[in-house]
């Protein structure tokens, strides 16, 4: 291993990928038995393992070539290693905190130039746009949507920054708006709309055109004297990147470091560790696939195109279900004559409809949920078996039975697995896949298997646009991937989408202009101006079932498009999420094998047809059998894994899959073992994989030996209103003794607000809350309350006990007063609705009236503090005091510790089946409540008279609380006498989850299941802190 690392062309690769590592080698080369040098061992070992058996691009570790097709056998040889071609730039992450220190330079900032950011769309007579929110002490950039009032100073500024301005301009363009306002205020106007986010600046790094850094420099120079300097430093870090480009592998760290150094001078802070960004390039001129090779893709195509389960976006169905009762069914005719809705306004959680990827709908992502993954929608795991499920499990039985390694699907094999109706192929779409082959002369002759990585489109260049700016030949072929692709439908304008996340992402999505035209949205694009769409001139409307994107400017379809790897699914930003999914509505598709039923297996068979292979053999361990292997010391280990090995008839290479990384381990190889058993240090589970190819079947080679590969391969296939409030009943009829239903016209008024997730708190303390108020006060209702709901779509739902008369009478005012909601666009439409009683839930009559007086206490609770928070603010908040709220009101009801543990596990259980817990989401819970245990047991604590920014809504509860303990005193004097016939803790969940309900603003499961989670474990310990105690004092 000494000798592997002291190669120059691994050293430089080593150092790129890990600083740290490269600094600690000198310490290891001398004396490798050390307790310090054996953690470099181990770290060693994974990053030489990655290096030799992984293709996916990182750094030195792997590269790019580009093969050709020929008539002859498939060839897959590479240059000598001194052909290889390094393309460095410098780190994304890094351009984008210069451009923030460029900005906070009060001398640059004068320079710069601004524009309006794109993200900037009116609704209800405000602007709103998406401003990033970077956290302290981190760079991940999350974003909240904000709104601002239009002021004649704010139009006069976008105006004049439209076409860009400086400063200086912006100032004089106000001030001329209005000679009265002093040009110091007026520069420090300007000066908070750059720091909000309202305007951005020319020195942002851009997301596609020129490469950024070159970008970056042409702009320096542009701006005058002032950037000059900065423009020289940057010219000459790039000078010497490209030498060290022009310099065979094998460069010494010194050189990177000197680059380092010159850059010490600019206004941002250098991290060694992400300061270049690498990618390889190793030409392959003779390299080629052939007729067999390509017979063998077609193949894998059919065959997994006729397994692949149709995947329709689930959030894409709900928003067209929601646009259909919104705006209407689609009309026939052109597009430009039919009814088009504003891009912005559709998306906007307000005024329009919200786009959630998930079930419950939301307004932007709680901080609660931050860093959390939970599982996307999807089939419910306890489904009934169909004829897939049923002959999975019984291809796994069977060839369990027979002891063998592989299944090899037969013709009713593929009968019985195949989906109706099937998926379908995209117009434009990508095969990823891996040859083996006794050797590269079999390979040639097409005695090969072929294993089916991944199948996925539109388009077919998704992984490709990276490597635009480094190869020409790459570039060349994806352009001509992408005409060939937008020629299939040349009445539509494909347009790139444009986002920049957060900085570092900027390595992955900057890419080349590779499109006649760009949707910027939060990035900064390098078309022409007359090129750009903005996302106030796009348009939607529908064709049918599909949704169809209109430019008003140009008049033609927009067809979008991501030519990039970037993970969309996970945004807060619903515009983005849309435009990235729209490009998916028609020609989603993706394939991967999936066991179903029977994925959590401990063992996996092979799955194969002919030579084609669908799925590799997979192993799950658990913490039982991993745990002796990673306590055990190194003379005992080996034999515990030969008795692993024996027991799961492991092979001798496998691989760990660890998230979306892979450790290739040689079981005998002891060195190997230790990584493996460091790496399976306090797992719970792990996931083994054969190794494929396997090393004597590495078909890939070039003068220095065999090569890991991965082939992707693009393909193009030929073409072939809102209602007004419903009228009240005007009789009155007798209803039976226990009453579950109550119509319009009975003593229960029940309403709905139909309104977006972020305005739903508006309706609430500006509409909901005065007329309560009202009806109180003229003692027409006797009680009340409201909860938040998403079934079908995003509505508050109100319901009024009193006279039936007189209930009626409130209607007409009720609808004077929501007016003004539905002008503006935050309430579109009103319903009466019949209000259905869960009196079985509640134990009859007497249960479900005592529940709906502690909803009422909660209810009131709820609008008390929703009218101490800020608009648009208190996310924090809002979630730690609802967890605040459910542990009162488990004391509330009377219950010890133990039982306030048995009430809120039983309801967590509850929770984590409905939304799929697994175990990394687990892990993440855990992480999260170690870092907030401190303060929540500060915040179950705090009192209504503390010094706490709490304490005020700590005061609420201790209000509701006494109106909850009158309850729960009655309901205990009912279940003595009989009157409620279940359980007090039904009452209890029933308020636990409503009082989330009512204070959350979105995403209402997942937060529940969180607030859970932490009581859950705040119990515990408290009840370990207890017998601790018990202990000591016995001791």
């Amino acid at each position: 291993m000494q000798a592997l690392v002291q190669q120059p062309a691994i050293r430089e690769a080593l150092f790129i990928a890990s600083p740290s590592l490269d600094r600690a080698l000198p310490g290891w080369i001398a004396d490798p038995t050390t307790p310090a040098s054996r953690d470099v061992s181990l770290t060693l070992i994974r990053y030489l393992a990655r290096m030799a058996t992984r293709p996916t691009p990182f750094g030195l570790f792997a590269g790019c070539s580009v093969v050709r097709t020929v008539a002859e056998g498939t060839r897959l040889v590479l240059a000598p290693l001194a052909e290889y071609r390094k393309h460095t730039r410098l780190d994304a992450g890094y351009l984008s905190l210069l451009a923030e220190g460029f900005e906070r330079d009060p001398s640059f900032c004068d320079a710069l130039r601004f524009r309006p950011s794109s993200g900037l769309y009116p609704a209800v007579g405000k602007l709103r746009y998406a401003e990033g929110v970077t956290e302290p002490g981190s760079r991940v950039r999350s974003y909240q949507l904000v709104a601002v009032e239009r002021t004649e100073y704010l139009d006069a500024a976008l105006a004049r920054a439209r076409a860009g301005a400086s400063v200086a301009e912006l100032v004089n363009a106000i001030v001329a708006d209005d000679p009265d306002i002093d040009r110091d205020e007026a520069s420090a106007y300007v000066e908070s709309l750059v720091s909000n986010q309202i305007l951005c600046s020319n020195v942002t790094p851009n997301v596609t055109g020129r490469e950024p850094l070159s970008e970056l420099v042409a702009v320096l120079r542009s701006m005058g004297p002032v950037a000059q300097g900065a423009a020289q430093t940057l010219e000459e870090a790039r000078t010497s990147l490209c030498a060290l480009d022009d310099a065979s592998l094998g460069v010494a760290p010194e050189r990177y470091h000197a680059v380092a150094d010159g850059l010490a001078v600019l206004p941002a802070e250098i991290d060694r560790a992400r300061l270049f960004h690498v990618d390889l390039y190793k030409p392959a001129p003779k390299a080629a696939l052939g007729e067999a090779a390509l017979r063998s893709i077609q193949e894998a195509i059919e065959l997994s195109t006729r397994l692949a389960i149709p995947s329709p976006d689930a959030a894409m169905r709900r928003f067209h279900a929601a646009f259909v009762e919104r705006y209407g069914e689609p009309t026939d005719g052109p597009l430009p004559t039919r009814r088009m809705v504003p891009l912005c306004d559709a998306l906007d959680d307000e005024v329009g409809l919200g786009f959630n990827t998930r079930s419950e709908g939301g307004s932007g992502r709680s901080p609660l949920l931050e860093r959390l993954a939970f599982p996307v929608d999807g089939p419910s795991p306890t489904r009934e078996l169909g004829k897939r499920e049923q002959r999975l499990v019984r291809g796994l039985v069977e060839t369990l039975r027979a002891g063998r390694f592989e299944w090899t699907l037969s013709d009713s094999d593929l009968d019985a697995l195949a989906p109706t109706p099937p998926a379908t192929l995209p117009h434009a779409f990508a095969f990823w896949g891996t040859f083996a082959a006794r050797s590269p002369e079999a390979l040639e002759r097409g005695d090969l298997r072929l294993l089916v990585d991944f199948l996925a489109g539109p388009s077919g260049a998704i992984a490709l646009g990276r490597f635009c700016y480094g190869d020409s030949e790459i570039r060349r072929g994806v352009e001509e991937h992408l005409l060939a692709e937008e020629a299939l439908q040349p009445d539509a304008v494909f347009a790139e989408i444009v986002h920049l996340p957060e900085g570092r992402l900027g390595n992955i999505l900057a890419r080349p202009t590779l499109r006649a035209y760009e949707i910027p949205y939060l990035g900064r694009s390098g078309a022409t101006e007359e090129r750009q769409i903005p996302i106030t001139d796009l348009y939607l409307t529908l064709d049918g079932d599909r949704f169809v994107l209109f430019s008003k400017r140009l008049g033609r379809e927009v067809v979008p498009r991501l030519t990039s790897a970037h993970s969309f699914t996970r945004s807060t930003l619903a515009i983005y999420r849309f435009l990235c999914g729209l490009q998916r509505e028609r020609d989603r598709y993706a394939f991967t094998w999936d066991w179903g039923p029977v994925a959590s297996a401990t063992f996996l068979p092979r799955v194969s047809r002919g030579n084609i292979v669908l799925s590799l053999a997979r192993w799950t361990l658990g913490e039982e059998e991993l745990s002796p292997l990673t306590r055990a010391n190194p003379t005992e280990r080996f034999g515990i894994v030969e008795e692993l090995r024996r027991r799961h008839r492991l092979p001798r290479w496998i691989v760990l899959a660890d998230g979306d990384r892979t450790l290739p381990v040689d079981l005998d190889n002891p060195v190997c073992v230790a990584s493996l058993a460091a790496l399976l240090a306090r797992r719970e589970a792990a996931s083994l994989t054969e190794m494929f190819p396997a090393p004597d079947e590495l078909v890939a080679e070039g003068p220095e030996g065999r090569f890991a590969h991965q082939i992707v391969v693009p393909f193009v296939r030929p073409a072939g209103s809102a209602a007004t409030a419903a009228a009240v009943a005007s009789t009155l009829t007798t209803e039976p003794a226990l009453r579950r239903s109550f119509a319009p016209g009975s003593e229960w008024l029940y309403v709905k607000f139909y309104t977006g997730a972020a305005s739903a708190d508006a309706i609430l303390t500006d509409l909901i809350a005065p007329v309560v108020a009202r009806a109180r006060r003229a003692k027409t209702i006797t009680g009340w309350f409201f909860l938040r709901n998403a079934d079908p779509r995003w509505h508050v739902a109100v319901a009024l006990r009193g006279d039936p008369v007189r209930l009626a009478r409130m209607l007409p005012r009720l609808n004077r007063d929501a007016a003004p909601f539905l002008q503006d666009g935050r309430l579109w439409r009103i319903a009466v609705d019949t209000y259905e009683r869960e009196a079985e839930r509640y134990g009859g009559e007497s249960g479900v009236e005592l529940a709906e007086s502690l909803y009422e206490a909660d209810s009131d609770a709820a609008l008390a503090i929703l009218a101490r928070l800020e608009s648009g603010s208190g996310a924090d908040e809002r979630w730690r005091l609802a967890l605040r709220g459910c542990h009162e009101a488990l004391l509330d009801f009377g219950l010890d510790l133990a039982a306030r543990t048995d009430v809120i596990t039983r309801a967590r259980e509850t929770l984590g089946v409905a939304l799929r817990v697994n175990v990394v989401l687990e892990r993440q819970l855990g992480a999260r409540f170690r870092a907030e245990r401190a303060s929540l047991v500060e915040l179950l604590a705090v009192k209504a008279t503390s010094k706490h920014p709490l304490s005020a809504g700590v005061g609420v509860m201790e209000k509701r609380s006494t109106r909850v303990r009158s309850v729960v005193e009655e309901l205990r004097a009912r279940e003595q006498d009989g009157r409620v016939s279940v359980p007090a803790h039904h009452l209890v969940e029933g308020l636990l989850r409503m009082h989330c309900n009512r204070l959350l603003r979105c995403d209402h499961r997942a937060q529940e299941l969180v607030i859970y989670e932490f009581l859950q474990r705040l119990y515990v310990s408290e009840a370990a802190r207890g017998r601790a105690a018990v202990a000591s004092e016995r001791e």
